[in-house]
């Protein structure tokens, strides 16, 4: 059985038959989840056997770390101390200016584990095209 995540992962993939190019799921996490991660990510990678896909795991601190004096400047404009806010506290979520330094690709979409589309994920490479 899938978690909830992997769930809402297979959902937005399953219809991946029709898609011709390779995928490349970068997970960015911590190295004691890898070992969790992993039979997951696996899990779901098997039920898209039509599709060749790659995994690539980076350890989401040392990249906070790379960038710390500037996430701090972030924090001081983008954070709240609401209880509701609280919960975006974390580097991880000050990181997103920083990929295009850190990622060696040309082109990448970072999407949430949790995130649930209204339309094909396959279409997303097309924005690339406009």
């Amino acid at each position: 059985m899938l978690c909830k995540y992997g769930l809402a992962i297979y959902s937005n993939f399953k219809n991946c038959e029709h898609f011709q190019l390779p995928l490349h799921l970068v997970v960015l996490t911590d190295d004691e989840s890898v070992p969790l991660l992993r039979p997951l990510v696996d899990k779901f990678v098997s039920k898209l056997a039509r599709v060749e896909v790659e995994t690539e795991y980076f350890e989401a601190s040392e990249i906070s770390y790379a960038f710390l004096d500037e996430i701090m400047q972030l924090r001081a404009h983008f954070t709240s101390s609401t209880k509701a806010a609280r919960k975006y506290a974390d580097h991880l979520f000050m990181m997103a200016p920083f990929y295009h330094r850190v990622f060696p690709y040309d082109r990448l979409i970072m999407l949430d584990a949790d995130l649930r589309f209204k339309v094909t994920v396959f279409l997303f490479p097309l924005t690339f095209s406009l």
